[in-house]
């Protein structure tokens, strides 16, 4: 799964690299981990999501 974010960022870094101009590097690096940090987020709920609420389902139905 990380093979396939690394795939798509890589032509990303490779664009920014070739221009050369440090302008705005930062904003990039940062929004970048932000898209990164969304994934994965994403990820956990998809994965996670019908655990916790089963786990839910299973205190109200004990209460």
């Amino acid at each position: 799964m990380w093979r396939q974010v690394e795939v798509w960022l890589n032509p990303i870094f490779a664009y920014l690299n070739e221009r050369g101009s440090p302008r705005g590097q930062g904003l990039v690096e940062y929004a970048l981990i932000l898209v990164l940090v969304v994934l994965v987020v994403l990820i956990v709920v998809v994965f996670l999501g019908p655990w916790v609420g089963n786990v839910y389902s299973n205190i109200v139905n004990a209460l």
